[in-house]
């Protein structure tokens, strides 16, 4: 699977955030992980149809790729990375989270399983300080990664997001 479509998209995308990010002229360092903001979003877009689909794609910078193109590239990228030093693990904490009340379709649970080793869980997101505090705890467990720092992200009230 050729990946240098995706690569250079997830460049594209990464400049296209940070350029948006420094526009609003805080004077706080941001952190940010265009990567993995990327295979989140096409994550979410196997769930995406119509007007949804086609913005996530141009802001993602992806038109003119498959959704199945997207998705193996991406399977592709992040195995390829994960074998680039053997002294570093790099893993990614890949989660999905929904209302119970709402589950997700089968095609989009089978296609997220399939390439981005989703974990599929539920929560009750009416109790939304319960429902953030179990989403961050996925990041410090202990089968994902033996240094138990995790990070979670916070939301100032200018929309701005950091970890903390």
């Amino acid at each position: 699977m050729d990946i240098s479509k995706l690569v250079i998209a997830n460049n594209q995308f990464g400049f296209d955030l940070l350029a948006h990010l420094s526009e609003e002229g805080s004077d706080q360092n941001c952190f940010i992980s265009p990567a993995s903001i990327s295979q989140a979003l096409c994550m979410t877009n196997n769930g995406a149809s119509d007007k949804t689909a086609a913005g996530l794609a141009r802001v993602l910078r992806l038109t003119g790729m498959k959704r199945t193109q997207v998705n193996q590239a991406q399977s592709t990228l992040w195995q390829a990375l994960a074998k680039v030093d053997p002294k570093v693990q790099l893993r990614a904490a890949n989660s999905l989270w929904a209302e119970p009340a709402f589950p997700f379709a089968a095609s989009f649970l089978a296609s997220v399983l399939d390439h981005y080793t989703a974990e599929i869980s539920t929560v009750d997101f009416s109790q939304p300080v319960k429902a953030a505090a179990t989403i961050n705890s996925l990041g410090g467990r202990e089968d994902r990664r033996k240094d138990q720092r995790s990070a979670f992200c916070r939301r100032s009230a200018s929309g701005r997001a950091s970890l903390g």
